[in-house]
């Protein structure tokens, strides 16, 4: 018959029943979880629990005076700094100083000592809900403390490694604020010497650019256009000056030619006496003309020849005699060859073109002797003339001063006019260098602002007076254990093993093949049966029942094992089942 047929329908009754005739399988393994579990709770090694509590103090100064130079929200800084506390080194070192897991602490299970100490190490944040001080109709959570705590089998050792982690704490806070002021200062301090020398260079570049470009920078473009202007309007006038004078020198000229420069010595009978070098211009004026009508020996001519050389004399110059004695020579030649040869005759020429040029020698010779007689001679006195040569004199004087300044003033207008041409390009330097300058000295004033309250910051760490930890609550001693809940463990065993003991009840009940009571036949068959006969026990019967007995047993104390190292396994559970 299968069992998988049977559909009884099951009763209260029907189960009083079933756990009446399985009352063996339900009371061991009920038995055998309970005293398992009441063992493990009872033999299990306490885990006493230290608490520290330390307070995160905000600055004593108000931030709107003083600004910390410490970034990062408080959450972060713990955080760094529980990863900064919680090396392997350092929990090596914790570990041998207080002689923790001293049974299991060696160099090969080093990882293992490390990452249980993390474990036992809680470190919790104190949040309370504050209104935000920009905005006060938001609220936000703030971090006002924070726990360090630490579980040992020890009540001693859990107190003294607490106490030892919160000092890490307030230690390394301290340490880390100080270190990050100190490095912002160093830093702030590095950039405004570099600025500095920064600025120096450009303040050494523009120094050197305004010497080599002095008189044209942008800033005198304006002075250099009113210079250039007042230039050319000088020049305009000293030209128009010059124009004038050279129209008044040449009249002055003029007149002064057409002056005689003495008076005239006239006698009693109204004879006028001639001067030397006015009778040398007559006996030169009559020995040109002689010589053009009679020879060279002729009376008149050496007549003439000789008042001219006895009047050269008187001047202290012997140049005309050598000219007259030249064209003496020159004139007896072309008399001779004018009596050979014909006037187309080369030699004729040559002869006249050379009298000729010495007759012109002779004129200037003469006119030169004149002038320079009366020049050496006494002054001119003549007052018509002196005015005249004094008028000219003065004038040519301004003149020269004129045409002077003319030259200085177009001097001057040319480097004016470049000056202006070469202003843009100057200016486009200049600006570049400036704007350089003034980048860097604005910098440089900001990273001083900045350095300043850098130092302040730092005054303020060093001082104690900006954020820090304040261990409120020091680590205590702990009572009582909080791990192992024994009265915990001892009822979660009483739950184990009762269910261990209706697993077992319905793990028996599933694997007997027998036929129960009435029901089961009706179930069956659709119909009630004519007649029951009751048990009857005989041994074989007997043998065939105990088999079936011992087979969920042995299944239910499998059962109660399993639970019973399931239970230990998960030991580290129970403090969250305590609390």
């Amino acid at each position: 018959m299968n069992q998988g047929d049977r559909q009884p329908v099951m009763m209260l009754g029907d189960y009083v029943t079933i756990l009446r005739r399985r009352k063996l399988q339900l009371i061991i393994p009920f038995l055998l979880i309970l005293a398992a579990s009441v063992t493990l709770a009872f033999t299990l090694p306490p885990v006493y629990r230290s608490e520290a509590t330390i307070l995160i103090e905000r600055q004593e100064i108000p931030e709107e005076l003083i600004t910390t130079t410490v970034t990062g929200l408080v959450q972060e800084q713990i955080e760094s700094l529980k990863q900064q506390i919680l090396t392997s080194d350092n929990l090596w070192d914790i570990a041998e100083e207080f002689n923790l897991y001293a049974e299991d602490r060696s160099v090969e299970n080093r990882q293992d000592i490390v990452s249980s100490m993390k474990k036992d190490i809680l470190v919790a944040m104190v949040d309370v809900e504050a209104a935000d001080p920009k905005n006060t109709s938001k609220t936000s959570i703030v971090t006002v403390a924070f726990t360090v705590s630490f579980g040992a089998s020890r009540p001693e050792v859990s107190q003294a490694v607490t106490e030892r982690l919160s000092q890490l704490f307030m230690e390394r806070n301290r340490e880390a604020r100080r270190t990050q002021t100190t490095e912002v200062t160093a830093f702030l301090g590095e950039e405004a010497r570099r600025l500095s020398e920064e600025i120096a260079t450009y303040e050494r570049d523009l120094a050197v650019f305004k010497q080599q470009n002095v008189n044209r920078l942008p800033e005198l473009n304006s002075m250099n256009m009113k210079l250039y202007e007042q230039t050319e309007f000088g020049l305009q006038r000293v030209e128009d000056e010059i124009q004038a004078m050279q129209s008044q020198q040449m009249s002055l000229q003029s007149q002064l030619a057409i002056t005689e420069p003495y008076k005239q010595i006239v006698t009693e009978d109204g004879t006028v006496l001639l001067s030397d070098s006015q009778k040398l211009s007559v006996l030169t004026s009559q020995y040109l003309q002689a010589t053009s009508k009679y020879s060279s020996d002729h009376p008149d001519v050496i007549r003439l020849r000789r008042e001219i050389e006895s009047m050269e004399g008187t001047s202290g110059t012997g140049t005309a005699t050598d000219i007259l004695a030249k064209l003496t020579i020159a004139r007896d030649a072309l008399l001779e060859a004018r009596q050979t040869y014909s006037e187309s005759h080369p030699d004729v020429q040559r002869f006249g073109s050379e009298v000729a040029t010495l007759e012109q020698a002779l004129r200037n010779k003469s006119y030169e002797r004149s002038t320079g007689a009366q020049e050496a001679a006494v002054r001119p006195d003549n007052p018509a003339y002196v005015s005249i040569k004094i008028q000219l004199d003065t004038l040519q004087a301004n003149l020269r001063a004129s045409q002077n300044e003319q030259q200085q003033l177009t001097l001057k207008l040319a480097d004016y006019e470049s000056r202006i041409a070469q202003t843009p390009v100057i200016e486009s330097e200049y600006q570049a260098l400036a704007r350089g300058y003034d980048n860097a000295r604005a910098k440089f004033e900001e990273i001083k602002g900045k350095q300043l309250q850098a130092q302040l910051a730092e005054q303020l760490e060093f001082g104690s007076k900006g954020q820090q930890f304040t261990l409120v609550e020091p680590a205590y001693l702990p009572s009582s254990p909080e791990s192992p809940n024994r009265i915990g463990l001892a009822l979660l065993g009483v739950v184990f093993a009762f269910s261990g003991g209706i697993g077992s009840v319905s793990l028996a009940e599933y694997m007997d093949r027998t036929i129960h009571g009435s029901k089961s036949l009706v179930a069956i068959f659709h119909a009630p049966p004519l007649a029951v006969i009751p048990v009857i026990d005989n041994g074989g019967r007997l043998l065939v029942k105990g088999k079936q007995r011992r087979l969920p047993a042995a299944a239910s104390v499998i059962a109660a094992m399993f639970a019973l190292g399931l239970t230990s396994a998960h030991v580290h559970v129970w403090p969250s089942l305590g609390a």
